[in-house]
């Protein structure tokens, strides 16, 4: 599967103090990258004027629907997140940051809580598989920001809808594996997790340089012991552990 990092599309003139008015929008099909907010099948009238133009009064419009929803996903708030959503099915796959973040880009960085929780699984629920693949100006994807975080709760439903999400690589350059980005920070369970769904790092975006650094994170966070098991299954185990002298 090839993923295309989602083009900016700009809701009237932006600057360098409301640059939150740029919407992102999934690339490709029958979508265009246009001055105005992008609707595809299904999105209804973007700009709610009734005429289904997408034309005059889209800046308006736009602020109106994403700085509310950029402050629901903040405080995880999903009575006004579903409210919006309802009324701009396509704020789900909209940026609502300067950095290209997604609502949901947003929602896996707040501090776990119960509200937290529910909040991003509702999201995940509502949102279109492939949508799920957005990547903000990072080369993140909410997986991979959840992964990092430790957040096993937010990881599993997005693991669940879309196993390809374990195979996009994220960080600066786009280079580092979820997985690794898990082992990095120590998220033995999140690191468990995606590992017991990467196919046994035989998956798209593995190789043997970056098995080898994902072994060697373990080790230095003092989780190899724990995922030996795991790791006995890989054929290309050894050659790992030679690359790295252990």
């Amino acid at each position: 599967m090839t993923v295309i990092q989602a083009g900016m599309v700009c809701c009237g003139e932006a600057n360098d103090v409301d640059r939150r008015r740029w919407s992102r929008v999934r690339g490709g099909g029958c979508e265009m990258v246009v001055p105005q907010l992008v609707k595809r099948k299904g999105d209804g009238d973007v700009d709610g004027d009734g005429d289904g133009d997408g034309g005059g009064g889209r800046v308006d419009d736009c602020i109106r629907y994403t700085d509310p929803l950029l402050k629901a996903a903040i405080k995880s708030d999903w009575k006004v997140a579903k409210h919006l959503i309802n009324k701009k099915p396509e704020l789900l796959r909209s940026s609502i940051t300067s950095f290209g973040d997604t609502a949901l880009h947003l929602a896996v960085r707040i501090k776990r809580s119960k509200h937290a929780e529910k909040f991003v699984t509702k999201l995940v629920d509502m949102m279109d598989k492939e949508d799920l693949a957005l990547q903000n100006e990072s080369f993140n994807t909410a997986l991979y920001l959840a992964a990092a975080a430790g957040d096993i709760n937010a990881v599993k439903p997005m693991v669940e809808k879309n196993r390809i999400l374990t195979t996009i690589p994220g960080d600066v350059g786009g280079t580092t594996m979820p997985l690794y980005a898990a082992a990095f920070y120590a998220n033995f369970e999140v690191v468990k997790y995606l590992y017991e769904n990467s196919n046994d790092l035989c998956d798209d975006g593995w190789n043997s340089e970056n098995r080898g650094l994902l072994l060697q994170r373990c080790v230095d966070g003092d989780m190899f012991g724990k995922l030996f098991s795991f790791f006995q299954k890989l054929n290309k185990l050894k050659k790992c552990l030679v690359f790295w002298q252990l």
